[in-house]
């Protein structure tokens, strides 16, 4: 019974100091952790800045790179991708730096090792961490003292004695070499910068020049006068042309060759009679109103083939009502539109020509509208016609302006791209349909070395007021033919008379006050540079012109 209660005893007493022992590993590992901690977080400043200080002038280097690139080909936004290596590598050393794991035990390795102190730290951790059993020869009052000058090490360690920032002259050196050359290329003026500007502008000017093109694009797609397979390769070049503008990438000079090849196919396609065959037919138009009594129509309600077609019909109809005169007024009209048409339309002509013969034999029924009819669709023909090439012109004018657009942004001169493409407009530019009809020496303010706005011996200041009146005679009765009837004499005849032109100082109503008919001329104008092909360069003189009569 004694040896039983001994035995017991014995192993409660054990027990109890194995439970003593892992209570004060517990607490001396603890405050061995905490001792550590301060360390650790000075050590990993240490080392966040030894590796700032070792990989700076790399990452300087590098943006001394991208600069250098940047001077030597044309390449936007580089000094953009120097502060984004910087940028990238600061944020690459706080991540890394926050996020480094420092664990204790390295902590205590490294204090060990640069203060001397021979494992002592280490090896407290060590024997002091509970999941850790101390090894079965160990003497636990030798550990017990082991831990003891352990913590008194520890507790004695100042941070920043024990783990001194030190920095390498030599890195320190080339990181200064490459932050000057930085500031030298960042500071000096680079001749590229001009170059890239250049190209921005350009791209910009291209991009301005496609939408344009493309709301030309959609007009030209809901014009239904237009034949299907004419409307169809306008579409194209016009949106292939878009395509090339909107993805060039500030190349002026494809940029312009481009324009230029879409220029030399607009042109191909013009017809050099198209504008003699429009006055012909906008001038019949006039006359078949007047004759059909259309005289509260607008005018350009009639200035058009396809409306002159509907009223040379209904004048056929009636063709028997129409007196002497006004058959003789209406075979002269077509007999003109036919000389006028007859060098580029053949078909046309042929049939205005049938038309007026049998107006002036007083020709009706049958045979009358069936002329008609001829005449009729060789016009509606000829509006369908004239509809391409107001949109050819119209496209061509809008490819001559976006050529100087792109011209002016790549920094050249109007005068001097327009010289450098003489040779390719000059055969268009004198005679109907390439220019317009028009000729740079007949037009205001004529031959001059000066530009407008601004001409080389300039004539004194005009003034609208200077005048008070001008010759229109567009105004006298809207160019009607005016008939007045006679008097029956005694033999049963008409007798007319014929008037006499104003004497001098005697009323004459051609002269009309400047500002009534300024307004007209300037539409006019305005509508024949879009019906027809006009250089942008003609185009400015003639808008000088009228803005500097403006009334």
């Amino acid at each position: 019974m004694y040896c039983v209660m001994r035995e017991k005893t014995r192993k409660c007493v054990i027990r109890n100091m194995i439970g003593h022992a892992t209570m004060n590993k517990i607490s001396i590992h603890k405050r061995m952790i905490t001792f550590l901690r301060p360390l650790g977080r000075w050590l990993r400043l240490r080392l966040s800045v030894e590796w700032l200080a070792r990989t700076v002038w790399m990452t300087l280097g590098a943006c001394v790179v991208v600069l250098l690139a940047g001077r030597v080909w044309p390449v936007g936004g580089y000094r953009n991708a120097a502060f984004g290596l910087l940028i990238a590598w600061l944020a690459v050393w706080t991540i890394y730096g926050a996020a480094r794991p420092i664990k204790p035990f390295m902590v205590a390795r490294r204090a060990d090792v640069e203060l001397g102190l021979r494992d002592r730290l280490s090896t407290a951790l060590a024997l002091s961490d509970p999941r850790r059993r101390v090894p079965t020869g160990f003497d636990s009052a030798l550990v017990s003292l082991q831990f003891d000058d352990a913590l008194a090490a520890a507790q004695s360690i100042e941070s920043r004695r024990a783990f001194p920032i030190r920095f390498e002259r030599a890195l320190l050196i080339r990181a200064a070499v490459a932050l000057l050359a930085v500031f030298i290329l960042l500071v000096l003026p680079n001749p590229m910068d001009a170059i890239v500007a250049q190209r921005a502008q350009v791209a910009q000017a291209a991009r301005t020049e496609a939408t344009k093109l493309e709301k030309l694009a959609q007009e030209v797609e809901q014009n239904t006068s237009l034949n299907p397979e004419e409307k169809e390769q306008l579409l194209r070049q016009l949106r292939q042309m878009m395509a090339q503008l909107k993805s060039n990438p500030g190349d002026a000079k494809q940029a312009l060759a481009d324009l230029a090849k879409l220029q030399e196919q607009l042109r191909a396609r013009l017809d050099p009679a198209a504008p003699a065959e429009a006055a012909a037919m906008d001038a019949l138009a006039q006359q078949l109103a007047q004759l059909a009594g259309a005289h509260d129509k607008p005018q350009d309600a009639a200035q058009d083939a396809a409306e002159a077609a509907k009223l040379l019909e209904q004048l056929a109809s009636k063709l028997d009502e129409l007196t002497p005169l006004q058959r003789e007024a209406l075979a002269g009209a077509l007999e003109r539109a036919a000389s006028q048409t007859a060098g580029g339309n053949s078909t046309l002509a042929q049939a205005l020509s049938a038309m007026a013969q049998a107006a002036r034999e007083g020709a009706s029924g049958q045979s009358a509208q069936r002329t008609a009819g001829q005449a009729g669709q060789a016009m509606r023909d000829s509006a369908n016609r004239q509809a391409l090439q107001q949109a050819l012109a119209r496209a061509l004018n809008q490819a001559d302006s976006s050529q100087r657009a792109v011209a002016q942004a790549a920094g050249r001169s109007a005068q001097g791209q327009g010289q450098g493409q003489g040779q390719g407009q000059g055969q268009g530019q004198g005679q109907p349909g390439g220019g317009g009809g028009t000729n740079a020496r007949t037009l205001p303010p004529g031959v001059s070395t000066g530009r407008a706005g601004a001409p080389i011996g300039p004539n004194k200041q005009f003034g609208t007021g200077d005048l008070d009146t001008v010759y229109a005679p567009m105004a006298v009765g809207q160019e009607r033919q005016e008939f007045i009837g006679g008097q029956q004499n005694q033999d049963g005849q008409t007798t007319t008379t014929e008037g006499r032109s104003p004497q001098p100082g005697a009323s004459n109503p051609a002269l009309v006050p400047y500002s009534q008919v300024y307004q007209q001329y300037s539409q006019i104008a305005g509508q024949a540079m879009e019906r027809a092909y006009v250089p942008s360069g003609l185009q400015d003189y003639v808008k000088e012109y009228f803005s500097r009569l403006e009334p």
